[in-house]
């Protein structure tokens, strides 16, 4: 299994807007589930740094418990996310809320998505750090490494 995040950075702002992390956190992000090089699921959401939080912060909740659910809200966006621990399987259910409907469900290896978003999210954070050294300070950075020790 492999994880994608793609940040969509927005193209209208200006070099001062471009270069505020500030701005940078507030970017659209689609992740991305892979597996056998096939996408299986997408996630989207603008706010990517608390899409990643909240979702960091579900598989902690989730790590030592085998049966939970929690909803993940996709900002400025009409669909939801509802991520459910079923023993050793992860499902995460799409619904759109503006047409009040299920869009889709996928149920994927908890221990696999876990790892592989564990390694992506390490991964983002080092190339956010390369480009905004000041992001080791941010209260997102914190919080995205606290969630990751608990998963680690």
């Amino acid at each position: 299994m492999k994880i994608e995040l793609n940040i969509e950075e927005f193209e209208d702002l200006t070099e001062e807007e471009k270069n505020s992390l500030r701005f940078y956190y507030a970017n659209p992000i689609n992740l991305i589930v892979k597996e056998n090089g096939k996408k299986i699921v997408e996630l989207n959401s603008t706010f990517h740094d608390a899409i990643l939080i909240e979702i960091l912060d579900i598989l902690a909740d989730f790590k030592d418990k085998k049966r939970r659910k929690r909803h993940l809200e996709a900002y400025d966006n009409a669909e939801s996310y509802l991520f459910e621990r079923e023993k050793d399987e992860l499902i995460i259910l799409n619904f759109d809320e503006y047409d009040e409907k299920q869009e889709w469900k996928k149920s994927i290896g908890f221990m696999e998505f876990k790892n592989a978003f564990v390694k992506e999210v390490l991964n983002y954070l080092e190339k956010l750090v390369n480009r905004f050294p000041e992001a080791i300070s941010s209260e997102s950075y914190s919080l995205m490494k606290d969630s990751l020790n608990k998963l680690v």
